[in-house]
């Protein structure tokens, strides 16, 4: 089975979607009988010296073919006009086109996660009559992009969500819908550092006798324009002991002059330390080094299932989350997790206190984590998505 996944992202970008596209293309690579093409309108891996750093960047052990389109859209990307992004819309979609219009005989299956490639997705529905499937990883605010993500799901063969709370959404448009959880736990990771805690905390300049608070991740907005919720974590430091301070890694430019503002504002400005973002090995150190990792609201909204839940499972490190619908599928009050009312300060207070205060619990909740992230990995990603996909299409010719 070739499978072909059609994007517009970014490949040199950093950015969590592409993580999980990578991974998920590996991971159905490596399924016997499949072939993973990833095809992208962005011409960064052109060359033979990027496409092998994507791979690394990726932590990608088992590469699988790339195509990087020279695609006119390249010439907009950086742009923000809402007139110029509409222009490389137009390019983005011409181009998928024209590649699924030639390479339709080796297309057994198209794959999409961004309803703005519309146009080949039809093509290679409706002319080619290839199956067709979509990755929907949140309903988007924006009317007419949802609007298209909905006409598409629902003449397409199947959806793929990250969430039940997608689940439900579709299931009203398109009633072949399979829950798959956006990213694994990967233990390995972690295994690799070998230095303690505080011996990280001097190689990364931080504190070695306060209780860290940490973050790692955006900190400005969600694809959906919302904001992260790193302001609601802020307002609980004043409620908290003066040895508790925040660490939050990944500030890009001026991004965070809004939580600095909010810092200096509380007055708690040398409790709070923005630091830029770094590589996703190098944020494993991190991670490391602090004692209880935060995980905010990113808006609350359906399919909001932020990927860092998934790592911070095998830390072994106390984890403290916003309590939303999406996050609570994955991480259980009081079990794997303390969950809180994320926009009440105290609530967030109160959970740090009860960590700080009880090292029995903080223990009990690390082990049941490290045992639930067994359930989440790339390669169970991987067969679950073919799994769906074979079921429907043999279904469909039966």
């Amino acid at each position: 089975m070739n499978i072909h996944y059609i994007t517009r992202i970014n490949f040199l970008s950093n950015k969590a979607h592409v993580y999980n596209v990578s991974k998920t293309c590996e991971a159905l690579n490596q399924i016997d009988g499949v072939n993973v093409f990833l095809v992208s309108t962005d011409n960064s891996l052109v060359k033979e010296e990027l496409v092998k750093y994507f791979f690394s960047n990726n932590n990608i052990e088992k590469p699988f073919p790339i195509i990087s389109i020279n695609s006119l859209s390249n010439y907009f990307k950086k742009n923000n006009l809402r007139f110029i992004n509409w222009l490389e819309t137009v390019f983005v979609n011409f181009s998928l086109s024209l590649y699924v219009i030639s390479n339709h005989k080796s297309i057994d299956v198209l794959y999409y996660r961004d309803g703005s490639t519309f146009l080949p997705v039809l093509i290679a529905k409706f002319l080619f009559r290839k199956p067709v499937f979509f990755e929907s990883h949140a309903v988007l605010v924006k009317n007419y992009r949802r609007l298209m993500d909905d006409l598409l799901g629902g003449v397409i063969n199947g959806v793929v969500v990250i969430s039940n709370g997608l689940r439900d959404y579709y299931k009203n448009i398109n009633n072949n819908i399979v829950v798959s959880f956006c990213a694994a736990s990967e233990p390995e990771r972690f295994k690799m550092i070998t230095e303690s805690r505080e011996e990280l905390r001097k190689m990364l300049n931080l504190p070695t006798n306060k209780v860290i608070l940490g973050y790692t991740g955006n900190m400005y907005k969600t694809g959906n324009s919302d904001p992260y919720g790193v302001d609601d974590i802020l307002r609980a430091l004043p409620i908290l002991p003066d040895n508790v301070i925040f660490v939050g890694v990944g500030k890009k430019g001026s991004e965070t002059k809004d939580l600095e503002k909010l810092a200096i504002d509380l007055g708690i400005s040398e409790r709070v330390h923005l630091l830029p973002w770094v590589s996703r090995g190098e944020v494993v150190k991190y991670i490391l080094a602090f004692d209880i990792l935060l995980i905010p609201s990113a808006g609350a909204r359906i399919g909001n299932s932020p990927t860092k839940m998934f790592e911070y499972l095998s830390s072994g490190r106390t984890i403290i989350a916003a309590n939303t619908k999406a996050i609570s599928e994955v991480l259980h009050d009081g079990k794997n997790a303390l969950l809180v009312d994320y926009n009440d300060p105290a609530s967030w207070a109160r959970a740090v206190s009860m960590v700080v205060e009880n090292p029995g619990l903080s223990a009990s909740l690390i082990e049941q984590a490290s045992k639930d992230a067994e359930l989440y990995s790339w390669v169970k990603r991987g067969n679950d998505i073919f799994g769906f996909l074979k079921k429907t299409i043999d279904e469909n010719n039966a």
